[in-house]
């Protein structure tokens, strides 16, 4: 199954934060399915850090890096979708 990933759940997926569900844990964790985002969202989780609005921005002083944050998708399993 796909699953659509917005923003919120996207942020606390990769910050690793304790607000999921555990039956959004569950769906994420099962293999057999395929998280997806969508550019938008990415761009969204890129701005909320670089401003500090997240804790990674915070953290690294307002100075994260889109790149960094793209690895971070990328290693979590999360495929970035257009629009199209």
């Amino acid at each position: 199954m796909k699953l659509y990933l917005d923003t919120n759940i996207l942020i606390f997926s990769l910050l690793n934060r304790e607000e999921l569900t555990l039956e959004v844990k569950n769906l994420m964790e099962d293999y057999a399915n395929v998280l997806q985002t969508s550019t938008l969202c990415v761009q969204e989780l890129i701005h909320l850090c670089q401003i500090g609005k997240l804790e990674e921005g915070r953290k690294k002083r307002n100075m994260v890096r889109a790149e960094d944050i793209l690895e971070r998708i990328e290693n979590a399993g999360i495929d970035i979708v257009t629009g199209e």
